[in-house]
């Protein structure tokens, strides 16, 4: 071989060895970079995770305190005395209004349960204003139009008031009242059952 020729391979072969050390020293230079980096990063989570740890220790430890102080001023703390009640007043209203509130409860006697309870106290009162009385009769004997009533039932409520009232006049109507509705109830069929 000549050896300009070996010079010649010589300078490659030595150029391709340089550049594959200096690739070698590069990629453990970079390797190395990175393994110290997870490291750092392995570090800070790892001191993160420290710190929530001794937080949650910390937020354990207050909740077990509050807990503890709940339970020693319940042992400590006398119960409180019912509330006295309140002594309910009338609230007087105008005749106008009585008459409209006893229409109203007679006419719901079939939708609220309290309606009739209500109509009961009413007409044990030998207090009630007898025109009231009258008003609520009157009600339950003419149902609201496009109504479904319970006639037999509003029937046997007249029935109970006129035993519960003491007013001879609020009786006599209360006797009209059962034969209007038992009339109609007749003529609508229900007698046959």
């Amino acid at each position: 071989m000549k050896p300009s020729v070996a010079f010649a391979i010589g300078l490659w072969v030595g150029g391709l060895v340089g550049g594959g050390v200096g690739l070698l020293y590069a990629h453990l230079w970079q390797s190395s970079d990175r393994g110290a980096v997870a490291q750092a990063t392995a570090e800070k989570h790892a001191a993160e995770l420290e710190a929530a740890q001794q937080e949650n220790a910390r937020l354990a430890a207050e909740t077990h305190r509050l807990e503890q102080t709940i339970t020693e001023l319940k042992e400590a703390t006398p119960p409180a005395p019912p509330p006295e009640p309140t002594p309910r007043r009338r609230v007087p209203f105008r005749h106008e209004d009585g008459l409209a509130a006893a229409r109203r409860l007679a006419q719901t006697v079939e939708t609220d349960p309290k309606a009739v309870e209500q109509l009961q106290a009413l007409f044990a009162n030998p207090q009630s204003d007898p025109a009231v009385l009258i008003a609520a009769v009157e009600s339950l004997s003419r149902p609201a139009a496009g109504t479904q009533p319970d006639l037999e039932g509003r029937v046997a409520l007249l029935a109970d008031l006129a035993e519960a009232t003491s007013n001879a006049d609020v009786r006599a109507r209360i006797q009209v009242a059962q034969e209007e509705l038992a009339k109609r109830w007749m003529d609508e069929g229900g007698g046959g059952r």
